[in-house]
């Protein structure tokens, strides 16, 4: 790849400085209640402070009227926020598509970028992977996610999450689950983050409205017990401390792709570019929260 490390900052929810001394920047445009307010000012302060870090020449996020970000000329990022904190990942480059997402781990994944579309879909045939109080707490099935999310070829191959292993998950931090399903449910996390990751890395350029059915791990994720050197992970208290990330110990590495049904619905769309990128793809889980970072790149 034809671009510097990618720089991944990570914030926690409780460093989040109080309302009153937000700058305006980093102010919803449209504010209607507390909790979006907080979403997106934790993700645009940890923005600026990547850019900062990446010695940026401006630090100015533009407020689209799309649902992202418009980053300086040259580079490129992608926010997440969850219950847990907030994340960024940053780029020198405007020339890869990049994806992040950052996962409660003592929430069900619903509130996504794919999820928040699927609510509103009004032309596709997504579903929902929770419906809802199941999915806002960790009692829920994790076949039962796996089976809203995952594509045909993930389904019939047993052997795709065969090196996640449920690490960081004890019987303690996982009252509402049991032990049993702890690798099921760290499989579940794995996969819907990955595509939310890749979901986010298409849509600034395409727009897609893609379903968690059309993208795909393409081979069982590859475990990595050291930072990859593609990129960088620190954490940001907010003021302006950057420190490496402690509890992290272990990486998968994957690639992504379309699904065939994937294929199948770009093509209904004539969007015949997007077979021409190749993704990959890095997760990880830390104590409170999984996150998952995809890169595309033509050819």
């Amino acid at each position: 790849m034809k671009h510097e490390k990618i720089l991944v900052l990570l914030s926690e929810v409780e460093d989040l400085p109080p309302q009153t001394s937000w700058p305006s920047w980093a102010r919803h445009p449209n504010p209607t209640h507390y909790k979006r307010e907080k979403s997106f000012a934790g993700g645009r302060l940890c923005a600026r402070a990547a850019l900062q870090r990446m010695n940026c020449p401006s630090f100015l996020i533009e407020n689209l009227e799309k649902p992202f970000p418009g980053w300086p000329e040259g580079y490129l990022g992608s926010i997440s926020h969850c219950q847990a904190g907030f994340g960024v990942a940053l780029a020198k480059s405007d020339q890869v598509l990049l994806g992040f997402d950052r996962e409660s781990r003592f929430l069900s994944p619903l509130d996504g970028e794919q999820g928040r579309n699927q609510k509103n879909a009004t032309c596709n045939k997504w579903q929902r992977p929770l419906d809802g109080e199941q999915g806002r707490n960790l009692n829920f099935s994790p076949e039962h996610l796996m089976k809203r999310i995952a594509s045909s070829s993930e389904k019939l191959n047993p052997f795709l999450f065969q090196s996640i292993a449920p690490t960081h998950f004890t019987p303690q931090d996982n009252k509402l689950t049991e032990v049993a399903n702890l690798h099921e449910t760290q499989k579940a996390l794995f996969l819907f983050s990955a595509k939310e990751a890749l979901y986010k890395a298409q849509f600034p350029r395409w727009e897609l409205k893609l379903g968690f059915k059309d993208v795909e791990i393409k081979s069982p994720p590859e475990i990595l017990y050291q930072l990859p050197k593609e990129f960088i992970v620190e954490e940001f208290d907010f003021r302006f401390e950057y420190k490496a990330v402690k509890d992290i110990t272990e990486f998968w590495k994957f690639e992504m792709g379309l699904s065939e049904e994937g294929i199948a619905r770009v093509a209904i769309h004539g969007a015949h570019y997007l077979p021409k990128f190749s993704f990959t793809g890095w997760t990880w889980f830390s104590t409170h929260s999984v996150y998952s970072l995809v890169v595309g790149k033509e050819g």
